[in-house]
C-alpha cells in the first residue's frame, strides 16, 4: 500500500500512522523516509488534525538491505554445500542453525534435527563412537574456555566418527569446529560445526588394508 493509502485509511479510522516509503529529492536522489503519526478525531469521529514525525532512514534501510542480502547469500551457500553445517549453543544444548544437508545427505527433516538438538544427533552417532567422541568434545570445550579472550586459538580439534542416515546405514564424517561466539565474560556461547562425508576415502583405505593383509598372508605361503 502507498503512503497515501495508509494515511487515508488512518484518517478515516483514527488509527496510528506507521509507514516507510521512498521519495526522490529535486536533485533526483532517492531517499527512504519513515513516518509515524496519529490522527485526532473530534466528538463526531471526524479527523481534524494529524501530528507525528518523519525521519530520513536511508542509511538504516541500506544497512538492513545489505544484511538481508548477506544472510540470504550465506543461506544459499550453506544449503547448497554437501557438508553438514550447524551452529550449536553449548549452554542451551540446542541448535541455532542447521543446513539442508542433514536432509539431502542423511535424509533427516531439517526441523527434526533443529528441534531435537544435540540429543537427536547423539542418537544417530554410532554407539561405538559416542563415549570417546563425547569425552573428546567436552575436554576441548573446557580447554577453550580457559584461553584468554582475544587470542586466535578458537579452532576445535578435528573428529572422525560414524553417523547414521535414515535407514540405518552409517557414513564416516570428518568434523571441524570453531568457536563462533563468546559471552561478555569470554565463556563460549556457541560453536560452528562443519562435517564432511569421507565415507569413500575410509572405505578405500579399508579395502587397501584388507588387500595388503591378504598379500602378506599369501607371501607367507
Amino acid at each position: 500500500r502507498s503512503r497515501y493509502a495508509v494515511r487515508t485509511a488512518a484518517a478515516k479510522s483514527g488509527a496510528p500512522v506507521d509507514v516507510q516509503y521512498k521519495i526522490k529529492t529535486p536533485s533526483n536522489i532517492e531517499k527512504v523516509l519513515h513516518t509515524k503519526g496519529q490522527v485526532l478525531l473530534d466528538d463526531n469521529n471526524t479527523p481534524f488534525k494529524m501530528f507525528g514525525t518523519t525521519q530520513d532512514v536511508t542509511k538504516e534501510y541500506e544497512i538492513n538491505k545489505q544484511l538481508k542480502e548477506s544472510r540470504e547469500l550465506s543461506k544459499k551457500i550453506t544449503d547448497t554445500t554437501p557438508s553438514l553445517i550447524a551452529l550449536f549453543n553449548v549452554k542451551t544444548m540446542k541448535f541455532a542453525f542447521v543446513n539442508k544437508s542433514f536432509e539431502t545427505s542423511l535424509g533427516y527433516d531439517v526441523d527434526t534435527v533443529f528441534n531435537g538438538g544435540m540429543s537427536f544427533v547423539r542418537n544417530i552417532i554410532h554407539p561405538d563412537d559416542r563415549p570417546s567422541l563425547a569425552a573428546q568434545v567436552a575436554t576441548q570445550i573446557n580447554q577453550l574456555q580457559k584461553i584468554p579472550e582475544g587470542t586466535d586459538a578458537e579452532a576445535i580439534p578435528e573428529f572422525i566418527f560414524r553417523i547414521a542416515c535414515v535407514g540405518g546405514v552409517y557414513h564416516w564424517v570428518h568434523t571441524y569446529g570453531t568457536v563462533f561466539e563468546r559471552d561478555a565474560k569470554g565463556n563460549i556461547e556457541s560453536v560452528l560445526i562443519v562435517s564432511v562425508d569421507i565415507t569413500p576415502q575410509v572405505e578405500a583405505e579399508q579395502q587397501l588394508k584388507h588387500q595388503n593383509v591378504q598379500l602378506q598372508q599369501s607371501n607367507k605361503h
